[in-house]
């Protein structure tokens, strides 16, 4: 992603997150939103993606997005509030060892 390049984060680490974040974004387009929202950011040793849509569904990640995101995310989540919409966000340490 070109805001977390801008910010530092590269090679496999800034990979790892366009993936993840293709992936959120297509499963929030698979639940009929009107408005998808992307936001980034890194703390210098995280990157952090979410992704928010405003779709009636709440459901969670498919299963294959899921082992996605368990192998290649530090941590993840899904957050739902009838104000703001269903988020989904991740993480990823961005140091040379990020795979473990």
């Amino acid at each position: 992603m070109s805001t977390l390049g801008e910010a530092g984060v590269g090679g496999s680490a800034n990979q790892v997150v366009e993936l993840l974040t293709a992936e959120l974004v297509g499963q929030a387009l698979l639940r009929s939103p009107e408005h998808v929202t992307v936001r980034a950011s890194f703390d210098g040793q995280s990157a952090r993606v979410e992704v928010v849509d405003d779709a009636r569904d709440s459901s969670d990640p498919s299963p294959p997005v899921l082992a996605i995101l368990d192998a290649l995310a530090e941590s993840w989540g899904v957050l739902d509030d009838p104000a703001v919409g269903h988020t989904v966000w991740v993480e990823v340490e961005t140091g040379d060892d990020w795979w473990g």
